[in-house]
């Protein structure tokens, strides 16, 4: 099984067309599959609710943020394979093969490369140092560590304990773990609705 978790905080405009996408995606994909949304928070979309039986819904009482989001959907996954995806429709469901097409070639966690970021000057700045640094210091082997969008076996998740900001390190951490590690490159959108929210 694939669970797909998807982190979000006032997404009303976005999630219904991004659920959509997924389900039509992941039906040509032909596995079983979930989706699990966990609502931060969120004012505008509090009462979210898809009367469809394989996507659940979780709801925190006020904003923890999304490393707290990310470990509520991972407690509640059934799925051996995990997607970390958010819900501003910049991923595209379409990159999901793709992801699990190098799943299946034998890599425990493969992170995405967003190729034509769009987002301003200075969170590029931002990444591209922390990249930078990342890599001479401790040989990081990801172009773009920062990336919510991955896929991994739900295996790697035994060695990492979400908190606060930490999932920023996870891919690394799972590198440093002794995982075998790979990236891909995937569509980076633009945002349809709002501002970032995480």
């Amino acid at each position: 099984m694939i669970s797909i978790i998807i982190p979000f905080y006032n997404e009303a405009e976005s999630l219904p067309i991004l659920i959509d996408q997924l389900i039509d995606q992941l039906d040509k994909i032909k596995k079983e599959y979930e989706i699990i949304l966990v609502d931060d928070g969120s004012k505008e979309v509090s009462n979210i609710k898809y009367q469809i039986l394989n996507i659940k819904t979780f709801h925190h009482r006020k904003r923890l943020g999304k490393g707290a989001a990310l470990k509520t959907g991972i407690e509640n996954s059934n799925g051996d394979i995990i997607v970390f995806m958010d819900g501003d429709l910049q991923d595209d469901p379409k990159d999901i093969n793709k992801f699990l097409k190098k799943i299946n070639e034998g890599y425990d966690f493969v992170n995405g490369i967003r190729t034509d970021r769009q987002e301003n000057f200075l969170v590029k700045s931002y990444s591209y140092l922390a990249t930078k640094f990342l890599k001479i210091f401790l040989h990081s082997p990801f172009t773009d560590i920062n990336c919510g969008f991955k896929v991994f076996k739900k295996e790697v998740l035994k060695d990492f304990n979400f908190y606060g900001n930490n999932f920023r390190f996870f891919p690394l951490a799972t590198f440093l773990n002794g995982y075998k590690v790979s990236e891909i490159s995937i569509v980076n959108n633009q945002r349809k609705f709002g501002k970032t929210k995480f």
